[in-house]
């Protein structure tokens, strides 16, 4: 752009500048004044006849290209997610959610999160079945930008999907758009019977609540699930370990310690992002010795980055001490970068 305003513009009205004058003084097309703009006028629909069929060919080719770049996973979206405007791309990406290919799909959804078109509903309908769980909740947020409640009873019934993040992001648009008060649902689905729908409450309001819905989560709705047995246990576990980071509230932390010595990995591994997000300066230790574990190294090294440059004092001293385990201080160096 910066190149075409410097110089392919003003080079052109240069150009054109130019050929006035060859037409006026070799030409003569200045002896009458009526005849010279007809004349020019003749010049000029010539320009226009090869500049829309160059237009045409140009369009035809950026279809092409921005097929080609979903399909490649190819697009920044920083760049142009909030520029997706234009009917041809939407109709591309529209065309995207009928693949086979579940990334290309997955990168569409992507693209489209923030387009604001009513007819993406019908195209979004057979992907809430989808078998990806990534997609039907790609999907709901998707519909969630349309602000459209035809597909409600469709969304309700994934509350009750077999995959936590979609129950939870389908209580969310069930609050959001379902008649009544959205604020009083989520709090009967809080004292629910039933874990799955305390957990899908929990994480929901963590996730997207107001700061006055999250204060309707108190520690009898998280011991109620931290409490319950088994693998139903686990999985509420796992809930409120990726909503305490979320939460941001330090009635909470005690489950934080609590957590990291949980026999689940997969409760562990969640408490640790949540540790990396809330920045609590005592687990800086025990982050820094969970990444001589394979099990949660690459979280760790997640969760030291998260702090930032306030790390770095501490990451250089351990780096610096040979009594620090051979394992840890090879992993510093990549969590400093």
């Amino acid at each position: 752009k910066i190149f075409i305003d410097m110089f392919v513009d003003r080079w052109a009205r240069g150009v054109a500048g130019g050929l006035l004058l060859l037409l006026i003084i070799v030409f003569g097309y200045d002896t009458e004044p009526m005849q010279a703009i007809r004349n020019m006028s003749f010049v000029v629909i010539a320009f226009l006849a090869v500049w829309v069929a160059l237009a045409l060919m140009m369009r035809r080719e950026y279809v092409n290209t921005f097929r080609k770049a979903v399909e490649k996973r190819e697009i920044d979206l920083s760049e142009v997610r909030v520029r997706l405007n234009e009917s041809a791309t939407i109709a591309t990406l529209v065309s995207s959610l009928q693949s086979e290919n579940e990334r290309e799909i997955e990168y569409a959804l992507s693209l489209l999160a923030e387009v604001q078109d009513p007819g993406l509903v019908d195209p979004l309908k057979p992907l809430l079945n989808h078998p990806s769980a990534d997609i039907r909740k790609r999907t709901i947020h998707v519909l969630m930008a349309q602000d459209d409640r035809s597909l409600l009873a469709e969304v309700e019934k994934l509350m009750d999907d077999d995959d936590v993040e979609v129950r939870r992001d389908a209580m969310y648009f069930m609050s959001k758009f379902s008649d009544g008060d959205g604020r009083q649902m989520l709090k009967e689905f809080l004292t629910h019977a039933e874990s799955k729908y305390r957990c899908a409450a929990v994480s929901s309001i963590a996730v997207y609540g107001s700061p006055e819905e999250k204060r309707m989560i108190d520690e009898n709705t998280l011991e109620s699930l931290i409490n319950l047995p088994g693998e139903e246990g686990a999985v509420a576990r796992r809930q409120v370990a990726g909503a305490l980071g979320h939460l941001g509230d330090t009635r909470f932390n005690k489950y934080i310690t609590r957590f990291l010595d949980d026999p689940d990995p997969g409760v562990v591994s969640n408490t640790i992002w949540s540790i990396g997000r809330l920045k609590i300066r005592e687990h800086v230790p025990w982050l820094l010795n969970a990444l001589a574990d394979n099990r949660y190294r690459r979280d760790a090294r997640a969760a030291l980055a998260a702090y930032g440059s306030s790390v770095l004092g501490t990451l250089l001293d351990y780096l610096m001490d040979e009594r620090t385990a051979p394992s840890i201080r090879r992993n510093i160096p990549r969590v400093m970068s």
